[in-house]
């Protein structure tokens, strides 16, 4: 747990013995569900493993798998709760658990792909790691993708690399 000016931080354990999915045990609910009536929040959420499916099977096989406490206990306190950070996946994405928003980034690993058709092996990419930046105000919770391991050229407007751009196909 950590207070921030955007809110009270709180740190989920989703890990489960001897598997790559998670599970949210009675003891670990019991944690969350006390945090949560202990303050007025708001509070930020942060997982490992994804608190909903993200419809790519063998990552779906490696997530939170006693979801739907977890998502009832969040749900009654969604009004507190402004976002849901996880990562596991390597993936940036983004919707919502029981009505509350949630992203992951691509990781400072590897990077996964997103292969829907896949049913049973996960899937790497060599696509840049990154890292995420986040900035909250009063009504709002902005996150960036930073992918550091990028190393191609970054075009500012009005350079001369900028300039030679077509603006039509943003080619150059």
């Amino acid at each position: 747990m950590h207070d921030t000016a955007a809110g009270r931080c709180l740190f989920l354990d989703t890990a489960h013995p001897e598997t790559h999915a998670s599970r949210y045990c009675a003891d670990r609910l019991g944690w969350l569900e006390a945090r949560l009536a202990e303050h007025d929040g708001p509070f930020l959420l942060f997982m490992h493993h994804n608190p909903m499916p993200v419809h790519l099977a063998p990552l779906d096989q490696i997530r939170l798998l006693d979801d739907a406490p977890f998502q009832r206990l969040v749900g009654r306190n969604r009004l507190k709760i402004r976002h849901v950070f996880f990562g596991h996946c390597h993936l940036p994405l983004a919707g919502s658990v029981a009505g509350i928003p949630v992203s992951s980034l691509r990781g400072t690993n590897h990077a996964s792909y997103p292969l829907f058709s896949e049913t049973r092996l996960l899937s790497a990419s060599d696509l840049p790691q990154s890292y995420g930046v986040v900035f909250c105000g009063e009504d709002y919770v902005t996150v960036h993708m930073v992918e550091y391991g990028y190393d191609g050229p970054i075009r500012v407007e009005g350079s001369p690399d900028y300039q030679a751009w077509d603006r039509e196909t943003m080619v150059r």
